[in-house]
């Protein structure tokens, strides 16, 4: 366990200290998992969620975070364009229609659920 702790933290510091932006920040779309640096210093999988206009025109976008292959639209977070460190993939439209409907149980509480993880 120590182990894989020890490994994720070398990975971090590799990523921070490359940081080389090869993203064109006028194409990022709602739906794409990107690996970001977090205001904590950790380096996190991160699906984007803000609309196509507002990540075209603002220099911040609206994320939740991806672990394990889950999102969970509770932890949510707006962060520069300039944390994103490289593009991953986007996933599929059946998968961003369930986040959508967990967004809606997060943000409007449409359903009498909580809100889940969606595993992508």
């Amino acid at each position: 366990m120590e182990a894989v702790k020890v490994e994720k933290e070398i990975v971090n510091q590799e990523l921070k200290q490359k940081k080389k932006h090869y993203i064109d920040w006028k194409c990022i779309v709602r739906g794409q998992i990107y690996l970001a640096e977090m205001y904590d210093g950790s380096v996190q999988e991160v699906l984007v969620i803000s609309n196509n206009i507002g990540n075209f025109r603002a220099s911040i976008i609206t994320v939740v975070e991806v672990v394990k292959g889950k999102v969970d639209v509770t932890q949510m977070n707006t962060i520069s364009k300039k944390r994103l460190l490289a593009y991953l993939r986007t996933i599929s439209d059946e998968s961003m229609k369930l986040v959508n409907h967990q967004l809606r149980v997060c943000i409007i509480g449409t359903d009498n659920n909580a809100a889940k993880p969606v595993v992508i």
